[in-house]
């Protein structure tokens, strides 16, 4: 039977990969998603719509213009905190590792 993760191991997991990869000063762009209403079960779909949306407007129209590229050597991830709770105004960033596009 494999082990799995319970919440504080996972959040602690979280925690050190944000603050080696700010150790290493690695570059990432931050995009917060649209506020939206997540305060009924239809709310909470549109949610899950606006970061699927905003993840495609990072890779099929900010990067064409940007001057960046994706970094793939490290990892994209998604931050959720207490702004994400079901309320009138729901966010959430996505944090995306990014280098200088050459010339």
């Amino acid at each position: 039977m494999s082990e799995s993760l319970d919440y504080n191991d996972a959040i602690e997991i979280c925690i050190e990969f944000i603050e080696e990869n700010i150790k290493n000063e690695l570059t990432y762009a931050v995009f917060t998603t649209p506020p939206i209403n997540t305060s009924t079960e239809a709310g909470n779909n549109d949610f899950a719509n606006v970061i699927k949306k905003t993840w495609k407007y990072i890779f099929e129209e900010w990067f064409k213009d940007s001057g960046y590229v994706f970094d793939e050597t490290k990892l994209d991830f998604e931050y959720y905190d207490e702004r994400c709770h079901p309320v009138i105004d729901t966010v959430m960033d996505i944090y995306v590792p990014i280098l200088k596009r050459e010339i």
